[in-house]
This record gives structure tokens, C-alpha cells and sequence, in this order.
């Protein structure tokens, strides 16, 4: 069997949690007390439609979110490049780094990795030797003196220093420079590409937000225990209240996440789409909304017991909001 409280695996017979240290002799009692086949079964399966309507929503706007965050980097990995300048005398690779930053072109001025979301490694940036205790980029223009020291050299003598300049380097980091430029504009529409992004990140970021609080709202209702709120339990429990006359007690008591994990994996990949279209689908259909609606409503006035009157009061709340807000949000059907 499994704790009730932290959803620990333990034998049968076990008097103790031995993870959470939980008595489970309250266990049969307390949630067959407080979760069993006294709610109303109309009620939960439109409260666990709800559930997973909303859990796919989260999951498919976490998924995009993702996709689009990784896409902004790639485009800004675009904006920067690194040329082969020579190799040292301890045969150590030297690089020149330039970056467009959407006004002018600067190179790497110190030798620790820089830029959101850009993975650059600067430790053989030729000018690593000008350290900064953060990273930093100078305009190629503005710092022309520190860009111009990239290919001059101090040669220590007795009475002095003299510096000379490597016209070889000098000439390669030139070369670099021309070849970057002749990007500018390749740069710059990246930079409106990225720029719409991010107005798409933002929206996806806001709906998944949305999301998440009407998701929490719903678990606010204090039907479904802590451990079971995910989107794997949610799946299992909504497919068992629809598909049986057990209790939802029963459910919870015999579910084991790993198991049900491997087996509804693919499952839940395969109908995440077909769920989220059902829900756009619900939403606009008026008689179904009114139908939930005016259950619900039913349910709680003649319920006798008024904490259980409270929580229909409460669903009914919670997914009146949660389908009025999917009928107009922009990134769930994209």
C-alpha cells in the first residue's frame, strides 16, 4: 500500500509510514472519511475534467515555452562569432570574439563567459589579459585603443619597455572585423526576429502563469491529496471516475505513480493535443457550460453536509473561470 499523506511505498500490514513517519491506522479511515463515494460522481468527473484540461494546458505551455526560449538562443548565438586569429608559442589557440548588440559591433574585453543566453567561452579571447570583474564587451569604435592593443606586443629590455606591433595579427583581426560587418544586416534582422520572440515568450509566459493559478485554485479544493497532483495522477484519476463505480478513495489508495508514469507516458503524449482540443471544443459549446453549470449548482444547494456544499460552490467557481479564460487565450490552440 501507500502513505496517504506523502504517497510512500510500504508493506500492507505497515502500522507507520517509514518515510514521513505518518500513523496508517487513520489512513483507511480518514480518507475514505473525507474522499469517498459520497461526492457526487457528476461532480467529479467535471471536476476532474477540469483538472485535466488545465494539467495539459500547463504542460503544453511549459513545452513551448521551452521551445521558444531555446530558439531566442540560438538566434543570439547568431550575433556573435569567434575567428582563428594564430596560435601561441605554448600552442595555445587565440581567438578575436565580436558581437552585435543591435547598435554596434563589440569584442570581448576579458576572458569569462557573457550574454544572456549565450554560451561563450572567452578563456582564449586574445584580449583575455584585459581582465574585468564581470564580463564585458567594449564597441569596437569607442575602445579603439584596447582593440588596437589586441595585436601589440611588450618586449621587456633592460632599460625599458618597448612595444611592437604584430602586423600579421594586426591584418588577420582586420580581415575578422570586415567579414563580421558584412553580417550587419543578416544581425539586425535576427534582432527583429528575436524581438518577436519575445513578445510570443511573454505571452506564453502570462497563459502559463494563468494556468497555474487556476490549476492551484482547483487543487484548493482540497479533494485530490498533495502527492496526486500531477498530471499523470490527474490523467489516471479522471480516466478511473469516468470508466467505474469505485470510489475515488479506492483510486488513490491503489495508485502507484511508476507504475501508472510507464504506462501512461506515451498516452498522455499521444491524447495531450485531443484533450486540449476537447476543452477548446467544450467551451464554446453554451448548453454544456449550462448544463455543468446548473449541476453543480444542484449538487451544492441540496447537499446536506455544508463543507462538501462549499467545495461543489467552489468547482463550479473554479471552472466557470478556467473556461471562460481558455476560450480566449491565444498560445493554447498554437
Amino acid at each position: 500500500m501507500f502513505c496517504y499523506k506523502c504517497g510512500y511505498e510500504m508493506p500492507d500490514d505497515a502500522v507507520f509510514c517509514s518515510q514521513c513517519g505518518t500513523s496508517q491506522r487513520q489512513n483507511s479511515t480518514s480518507i475514505t472519511t473525507e474522499i469517498n463515494s459520497e461526492y457526487s460522481k457528476e461532480a467529479l468527473r467535471i471536476y476532474f475534467r477540469n483538472l485535466l484540461n488545465l494539467e495539459c494546458i500547463k504542460n503544453k505551455l511549459e513545452k513551448d515555452q521551452a521551445i521558444v526560449k531555446n530558439n531566442i538562443e540560438i538566434k543570439n548565438s547568431n550575433l556573435y562569432k569567434r575567428y582563428f586569429i594564430y596560435t601561441d608559442l605554448n600552442n595555445s589557440s587565440k581567438y578575436l570574439h565580436l558581437l552585435y548588440d543591435g547598435e554596434e559591433i563589440k569584442f570581448a574585453a576579458c576572458n569569462k563567459s557573457f550574454g544572456e543566453g549565450m554560451k561563450v567561452d572567452l578563456s582564449e579571447s586574445l584580449a583575455a589579459y584585459y581582465m574585468a570583474p564581470e564580463p564585458k564587451w567594449l564597441s569596437v569604435d569607442s575602445s579603439i585603443e584596447i582593440f588596437e592593443n589586441i595585436w601589440k606586443y611588450k618586449l621587456k629590455y633592460l632599460f625599458g619597455t618597448v612595444t611592437k606591433t604584430n602586423k600579421k595579427i594586426r591584418d588577420t583581426c582586420l580581415m575578422a572585423l570586415d567579414d563580421f560587418k558584412s553580417s550587419t544586416q543578416m544581425h539586425k534582422n535576427i534582432l527583429i526576429e528575436v524581438k518577436q520572440l519575445k513578445v510570443q515568450l511573454n505571452g506564453i509566459t502570462a497563459e502559463l502563469n494563468k494556468a497555474s493559478e487556476l490549476l492551484q485554485q482547483a487543487y484548493d479544493v482540497n479533494i485530490v491529496p498533495s502527492q496526486f497532483r500531477n498530471l499523470y495522477a490527474i490523467y489516471y484519476l479522471a480516466d478511473f471516475i469516468n470508466t467505474s463505480n469505485e470510489s475515488l478513495s479506492n483510486a488513490l489508495l491503489n495508485y502507484n505513480l511508476e507504475k501508472i508514469k510507464e504506462k501512461l507516458d506515451r498516452i498522455i503524449e499521444q491524447q495531450e493535443e485531443i484533450i486540449i482540443n476537447q476543452a477548446l471544443m467544450t467551451v464554446q459549446n453554451e448548453n454544456i457550460m449550462k448544463q455543468n453549470e446548473q449541476q453543480l449548482r444542484h449538487l451544492a444547494s441540496i447537499e446536506q453536509n455544508s463543507d462538501r456544499a462549499a467545495q461543489y460552490a467552489q468547482i463550479a467557481a473554479n471552472n466557470a473561470e478556467a473556461c471562460a479564460w481558455i476560450g480566449v487565450a491565444n498560445y493554447i490552440s498554437k
